[in-house]
């Protein structure tokens, strides 16, 4: 249900959702001994995209809460709709400021997305280049640019192949 409310087009009720302080369980919650309840985790990895889908006030909060941090370990699951509401998470966090843009490119997400993108083209996954290529326009916008050496590995990598 409350990914349901969450997910309204036009204004959905985070500030409400915010109130309710459910928020650092659902965070608290995604962590390795928590993976078999693959639903769960599928749905709370929703939820939070979601709220970071908001303004700053909203991405900060999830920032102050680690979800980064739980977010880089997400990257790790074996579940591809997990770990494709994890990037829809970072890219919402990292299209909010340049300083968390920044944070993100300093703990590898290049390295990361890099990865399970080439997994998700062997597989013949059905997840989008789009979706990639938003993410790395996130990562790459901004004045200052982010360091060459930062994000050259995902420029000249199979994603940019594929669009050719």
């Amino acid at each position: 249900m409350i990914r349901r409310l969450v997910s309204w087009d036009g204004r959905p009720p985070l500030e409400e959702l915010l109130r309710t302080n459910i928020t650092p369980t659902l965070i608290n919650f995604i962590r390795p001994e928590n993976y078999q309840f693959d639903k769960l985790i599928s749905e709370f990895s929703w939820i939070l995209a979601n709220i970071a889908s908001g303004d700053g006030f909203y991405v900060q909060y999830l920032v102050d809460l680690n979800v980064i941090q739980k977010a880089f370990d997400l990257l790790q699951y074996d579940n591809a709709g997990v770990k494709e509401n994890t990037i829809y998470l970072l890219a919402n966090i990292a299209g909010e400021s340049l300083e968390y843009r920044d944070q993100l490119l300093q703990r590898g997400i290049v390295d990361l997305i890099s990865s399970i993108y080439s997994t998700y083209l062997e597989e013949g996954s059905e997840t989008s280049p789009s979706d990639f290529a938003w993410f790395l326009n996130l990562l790459i916008r901004g004045d200052p640019f982010p360091d060459y050496n930062q994000v050259s590995f995902f420029l000249e990598s199979s994603l940019m192949n594929n669009f050719s």
